[in-house]
């Protein structure tokens, strides 16, 4: 962007406004405060600036300085703080005059810059996925109409030089934002020399309706392009296309299995025979993927209609067997049984909003709440604490652990479920809960409650619970559920499986027509088909651990009887020499002083081989595991150790923590509630005291000393060194999606070839100070019986103890 006369650009020019602004704009010193090293605070350094704007202030200023009495009177008032905050005395006359020479250039890098975009909902822009859709299936020739129902600040009308965009800027709600929006917009359309008919929502809005063009006359129509539409009046929409029109709608997941009021819309296209294509996409919603699908709509009549889902996968389906209830396309990539009944059939389920009014009804409308521990709590009664409830990990993809055990179930008084009190819903009869997720390696949960407990049940509301109808065996319905061909089904179309989803389908779930005799012998024979799997599991288990232990047990049996040598030895040799006092001596009273002496040398040796023997035979025991509050915990110990006068130090990544934990409570939730805690940008966070794992706490405290004890014991033995220290670290391994805490020491490192699987061995010392040889072993069963791992890295001088242990979700 440089000139042939000067050594302006556009950017140049651009960036030092921009440094000018930054510098003189008034600082806000209570959003930046920092401490530094020495404890002292400061505030004028970093300050925020209270008005950064200086691109809209560059550009309203241009734009009033170029059209003069051309400008846009609503452009001008929209923006017209900008303009009065403008800096004159940051640019010079000839760099203003340049930039005003080259208008087109300055708002053309100002928007493909868009370093300052973005700062406010107000400026949203496009997803990347849906304006590269846009891209390649709108190529309007010249004149053509365009409409765009939320049209932002001109992203997607920019692209289209030589039509006619009307639409809407923005949507409901925003205020401000939308007029500058739109007043951005329309300054980037005057650049670009397109004809703008584009109006700001929040101007033209008159009770909820907006003013549209006349009917068959838009080329082309788009709706939902930017990441927010509350423009739903897609029959109006479609009312607008010409008779050979293209219109493209970008849908949630939600809206296409759950809104209603597009129902009657899908139902029309589907008719005429306007559906084109629908594709699911992949795309960024504010960081995480979010599943959604376009729809083409091509007014010409089409015989076939192109399906893609997510995976890439294509198939053609004769556009009257579209259904309008259904427009999700991997539900078309599944193969349905042609013979059977619906699931509706068997089952019906009561949806999200009718569960929320019984809860209501029980709580007769009135919530009371509680401060515990900081955190707003719902006070529930005692009898609804003690029901028992399920957990996602209490729910299995086999039939053979499907039985939902009240005995093997939390209780609702967990301090796990303090923040979903207002989600629980009780359980009043036989039912099974369904819970999934089509990218999950578990795939699709099942637990069935075949009786329901003197004192009540409880579950979650966002999962699905569907109740067999009179006649029908709860285990029967479990059963059905979990074969593969049902299961694709459901997952085809729901992907996560909730309350608000699966009610809302069961008439699109081909299960079979069976007959009573034939669910009686179906059960049967899922029954024993799950017998024999547990036997089989159990057998193989059983197999696997006595294998584990001969093996063990040879080692530490070979370990030991080099142990037993020496003492042997002892023996031996003590024997000898009495027998040779005994032969050898002229007096008893000699024989009987040397005697004494071999007889404390038996005794000796027969005390240390007796040691060894019982080691031989100690069995390793495990007490009960409960949820275990791990970081909480370790901070307690750490705690306790340096009262003691240890040097250790215990460190976590709470971002880190938060952000993993945080991810997998969304993950799990449909509804996510509040979680009592807000970060800086008052956004709900997890609190750190809920990261738990599944262990017994005298077993989580015996392995941590185990660890330590040793340490400090073989690791720090030169009495001359005073920098001995023990560094406890916690992280989360995302990929294991488990705790990974080190537990690393700068003491003497462990004997060379001390490797994962020696330091795991009964009866394997660490070098000349080593004792039984039992404290890594106990390190390995401890963390191995509660379905966790553990590592030994030695490195340059440094000794890692890495454990991991499973994360316990609710």
């Amino acid at each position: 962007m440089r000139t042939a006369n000067n050594n302006f650009t556009v950017e140049g020019i651009v960036t030092k406004y921009r440094n000018y602004v930054k510098e003189h704009c008034p600082k806000s010193a209570e959003s930046s405060e920092w401490q530094d090293k020495d404890g002292q605070w400061h505030s004028k350094e970093y300050g925020t600036p209270i008005n950064d704007a200086a691109d809209e202030q560059l550009l309203i200023t241009l734009y009033k300085k170029i059209k003069e009495h051309d400008a846009d009177e609503r452009v001008l008032s929209s923006l017209k703080k900008f303009a009065d905050d403008y800096y004159r005395d940051a640019l010079t006359a000839d760099e203003f005059a340049f930039l005003c020479n080259h208008f087109s250039e300055v708002v053309s890098y100002e928007f493909s810059d868009r370093k300052w975009v973005g700062t406010s909902s107000g400026y949203s822009k496009p997803i990347p996925e849906r304006l590269k859709w846009v891209k390649e299936m709108i190529k309007p020739v010249h004149g053509s109409s365009i409409f765009i129902a939320d049209s932002g600040i001109g992203d997607i009308a920019s692209l289209y030089e030589h039509c006619s965009v009307y639409g809407y800027s923005g949507f409901s709600g925003q205020g401000e934002y939308n007029n500058v929006a739109w007043a951005l917009g329309q300054i980037r359309m005057c650049s670009a020399k397109i004809e703008s008919h584009i109006k700001p929502w929040w101007n033209e809005e008159e009770d909820g309706i907006l003013p549209l063009p006349n009917n068959g006359t838009m080329d082309f129509v788009i709706y939902g392009s930017m990441q927010y539409s509350e423009y739903n009046g897609l029959e109006a929409l479609y009312n607008l296309l010409k008779p050979k029109g293209r219109m493209l709608l970008f849908l949630q997941k939600h809206e296409v299995l759950r809104d209603s009021s597009y129902r009657a819309f899908f139902k029309r296209i589907i008719a005429e025979s306007s559906v084109e294509g629908i594709v699911s996409i992949i795309e960024d919603w504010w960081g995480q993927n979010n599943e959604a699908i376009w729809i083409v709509i091509d007014k010409s009549n089409n015989k076939d209609v192109r399906i893609v889902d997510k995976k890439g996968n294509v198939i053609s389906v004769p556009s009257n067997q579209l259904d309008a209830d259904i427009l999700w396309p991997s539900y078309y990539l599944t193969n349905r049984p042609q013979i059977g009944i619906p699931l509706s059939e068997l089952v019906y389920s009561s949806s999200y909003s009718d569960d929320y009014k019984e809860f209501k009804k029980v709580f007769h409308g009135k919530y009371e709440f509680e401060n515990h521990n900081g955190i707003e709590r719902m006070v529930l009664p005692d009898e609804i604490l003690k029901m028992s409830i399920a957990t996602s990990s209490d729910l299995s993809p086999e039939y053979k652990d499907a039985n939902l055990c009240v005995k093997q179930l939390h209780k609702v008084s967990d301090t796990v479920f303090d923040q979903y009190r207002g989600q629980i819903r009780l359980i009043k009869n036989k039912c099974v809960l369904v819970v999934g997720n089509q990218s999950s390696e578990k795939k699709m949960g099942i637990g069935y409650v075949p009786v329901v407990p003197k004192e009540g049940m409880a579950r979650y509301a966002g999962w699905a619970c569907l109740f067999p109808k009179e006649g029908i065996d709860v285990r029967y319905v479990a059963a059905i559920l979990l074969m593969p061909a049902v299961c694709d089904q459901i997952l085809s179309i729901c992907d996560t499986v909730s309350s608000w989803n699966l009610p809302l389908i069961l008439d699109k779930i081909i299960v079979p027509n069976h007959t009573n005799e034939e669910r009686l012998s179906f059960l049967a024979e899922a029954n024993y088909d799950a017998m024999l799997s547990s036997q089989k599991e159990m057998e193989k288990a059983f197999d696997e651990k006595l294998a584990l232990k001969k093996a063990e047990y040879i080692n530490e049996v070979r370990m030991r009887k080099h142990d037993m040598r020496p003492h042997m030895k002892q023996l031996n040799s003590a024997k000898n020499l009495m027998q040779y006092y005994v032969e050898n001596m002229a007096t008893t009273e000699n024989v009987q002083d040397h005697l004494k002496q071999q007889l404390f040398r038996f005794q000796d040796a027969l005390g240390h081989l007796s040691d060894i023997i019982a080691h031989l035979s100690d069995e390793e025991e495990f007490g009960e595991p409960e949820r275990f509050p791990i970081i909480k915990h370790l901070q307690e110990l750490v705690s306790e150790y340096i009262r003691k006068g240890y040097s250790i130090s215990f460190h976590y990544n709470e971002d880190d923590v938060r952000k993993f934990l945080m991810s997998k409570v969304l993950q799990w939730m449909d509804n996510p509630v509040e979680f009592g805690q807000k970060d800086e940008n008052g956004d709900y966070v997890f609190p750190l005291h809920w990261s738990y794992t599944f262990i017994s706490p005298l077993d989580f405290d015996r392995m941590v000393q185990n660890i330590i004890e040793n340490a400090h014991k073989h690791g720090f033995t030169d009495s001359t060194r005073t920098d001995y220290e023990i560094w406890i670290n916690l992280t989360i391994d995302e990929k294991r999606e488990m705790y990974q805490v080190d537990f690393v020491n700068n003491g003497t490192p462990l004997p060379d070839g001390m490797s994962k699987a020696r330091y795991g061995i009964k009866g394997e010392k660490a070098g000349l100070t080593g004792g039984t040889g039992s404290g890594g072993y106990i390190v390995k069963s401890i963390v191995t019986h509660y379905g966790g791992d553990y590592d030994v890295i030695c490195k340059d001088g440094i000794t890692t103890i890495r454990i991991y242990l499973p994360i316990a979700t609710i």
